[in-house]
């Protein structure tokens, strides 16, 4: 039998294929009983980046936020023991793509909205798309996050080019 964490990602990858809400739902409920149960039994960061990517396919912001939430307080728990050191912050692929994650809800909060409202939501979405860039251009084994991006722009900036 597979290990709880592995079982999740299975389901998630099964649950982009199909574009499937009722698995997605139960996925996220298997994600969070993980969470709450034995560290060797927890899913891992990247696997909440997943869950969120994939409940944006499926059109369910309300998980992709929880997740995202989830994520965000999860990466600021590093700590280092070394007191000039303070908070580890991490810089991963799974940051950018978070943080392209959490663009694409801002621009979903922004659909339907009008005149400065709209400025207002696509510009907040920028900038998390921003953040997830200032990542992937530290490092260069991120630099296929850069399309990423890019598609991400031209859908997140499309309202305000009507």
């Amino acid at each position: 039998m597979l290990p709880l964490p592995e079982v999740i990602r299975l389901s998630l990858l099964e649950t982009a294929r199909l574009s499937d809400e009722k698995l997605l739902k139960r996925t996220h409920g298997d994600i969070l009983a993980s969470l709450e149960g034995p560290s060797d039994a927890r899913v891992g960061r990247d696997t909440l980046v997943l869950c969120a990517e994939v409940a944006l396919k499926v059109g369910a912001t309300t998980i992709a936020t929880q997740m995202l939430d989830i994520y965000f307080l999860e990466s600021s728990k590093f700590w280092s023991d070394d007191s000039d050191i303070g908070q580890v912050e991490l810089k991963d692929q799974y940051v950018c793509r978070a943080w392209f994650a959490k663009a694409l809800v801002c621009s979903e909060d922004a659909k339907g909205l009008t005149g400065q409202d709209l400025v207002t939501g696509v510009e907040r979405a920028l900038k998390c798309l921003l953040e997830g860039l200032k990542v992937a251009l530290q490092d260069s084994r991120y630099v296929f996050l850069l399309y990423d991006a890019s598609v991400h722009y031209w859908n997140i900036s499309r309202p305000l080019q009507k």
